[in-house]
């Protein structure tokens, strides 16, 4: 009942008709907020770096024009022909500082998650044990304390995972205007569909295949890296 909920919930999200909040996810458990905060940072770059080539392609359209009017244009028509190019270089530049703004904040926080996956899943297989992730993830489900040695040094790294703030990722460039929920739900779906079965559904599985197949989840819940 959990798994659907989970799904219901992502699914409603990222077809836009409701604005989740991580506070709403935390109570599923740790693999469904990873996995929002995943798809919800995913889904911000994909529209971000959609609304950036668009707007350079205007710009860049627009310089072209400009270029060629200042080839027949009067004295005068070039002065207000020359004050537009150089608006429009300028804007390229701006939207260029504000891609790499947002792009390094994107990075930053795409560390946070790989490191807390990486140090997660090598602590179950050094110590072949789940009680790392049964009690980061009570953390979650039940709001309780992380106690233990073995995993206090985790307490840092989940506080930095629910520091993550979506919002400095915003610049000045406008919403887009076409995003393709219906893909990013499905693999959502897929995604979440899998999770709770891998880990519970073979109940006679050692502990051994029950890590492997948590660690191979949290693995597939790391953000995807900058290609270009």
């Amino acid at each position: 009942m959990k798994t659907l909920y989970t799904i219901c919930l992502l699914l409603i999200y990222v077809s836009g008709y409701s604005q989740l909040s991580k506070d709403d996810v935390k109570p599923l458990g740790l693999v469904s907020y990873l996995t929002f905060i995943k798809s919800d940072a995913e889904l911000q770059l994909d529209s971000y770096e959609g609304q950036f080539k668009n707007f350079i392609n205007e710009e860049n359209q627009k310089i072209k024009s400009y270029r060629e009017s200042l080839k027949s244009a009067s004295d005068e028509e070039k002065k207000k022909i020359e004050t537009d190019l150089a608006l429009s270089e300028a804007r390229i530049s701006m939207l260029r500082i504000f891609r790499s703004d947002y792009i390094k904040e994107y990075i930053n926080e795409k560390r946070v998650v790989d490191i807390f996956i990486n140090q997660l899943n090598a602590d179950m297989i050094n110590k072949n044990a789940l009680r790392f992730y049964r009690k980061i993830n009570r953390y979650f489900t039940d709001d309780d304390a992380i106690t233990g040695s073995n995993v206090l040094k985790y307490v840092s790294l989940v506080n930095e995972l629910e520091a993550i703030s979506f919002g400095s990722f915003q610049t000045d460039l406008p919403d887009a205007k076409d995003k393709n929920f219906v893909e990013s739900a499905t693999g959502v779906a897929t995604l979440i569909g899998a999770t709770p079965y891998a880990i519970y559904s073979d109940m006679k599985a050692g502990k051994k295949e029950k890590i492997t197949g948590l660690t191979t989840i949290l693995e597939g819940l790391k953000w995807k890296a900058i290609t270009n």
